[in-house]
């Protein structure tokens, strides 16, 4: 398997002024922001190399679920390990009616987000990170995600490896 990943994050606003600022005209009164997008290409031979990836669905049996990242459904149901790479870039997206919670689990926890880190993605919100190469290495003893939410919920997952 071979992959090249785009990862993009961008905010852009278009800011309309009052009609009461002074030596502006109609069209002059319109400011977008948008310059602090990023887009990044990612593959095997790139600074940081990505070579695996994982888009799957994580059901949460009795408000709980665990993700190993040695063991991720991948294409095709091939199983995608992770061990030994880092998580170069996440993207979280919750269809269900309630919050989700990800964090390192209590035993074997891979801390994505640091030592102490939690997010929380709400209903139809999602979450997407760059990480570049500041992840942990996936490991026997650092490999899994804790996800917290309530009853049978899913949430979808997707990593970019390498």
């Amino acid at each position: 398997m071979s992959v090249v990943a785009t990862v993009q994050s961008n905010l852009a606003v278009v800011e309309t002024l009052e009609s009461n600022v002074p030596a502006t005209g109609a069209t002059g009164r319109v400011v977008r922001h948008d310059q602090w997008g990023r887009s990044h290409e990612l593959k095997a031979s790139s600074t940081p190399a990505a070579t695996k990836c994982a888009y799957f669905s994580a059901a949460l049996s009795s408000g709980n679920g665990t993700i190993d990242l040695t063991q991720l459904p991948g294409t095709n149901g091939v199983t995608v390990s992770g061990n030994g790479l880092k998580v170069r870039a996440v993207h979280f997206y919750n269809p269900s009616a309630n919050v989700v919670s990800v964090e390192a689990a209590s035993e074997d926890g891979y801390a994505l987000f640091g030592s102490d880190g939690k997010i929380n993605v709400n209903p139809g919100c999602w979450y997407t990170a760059y990480l570049g190469d500041a992840a942990p290495a996936i490991g026997g003893t650092a490999k899994l995600l804790k996800l917290t939410g309530t009853g049978s919920q899913s949430l979808n997952c997707a990593f970019l490896l390498g």
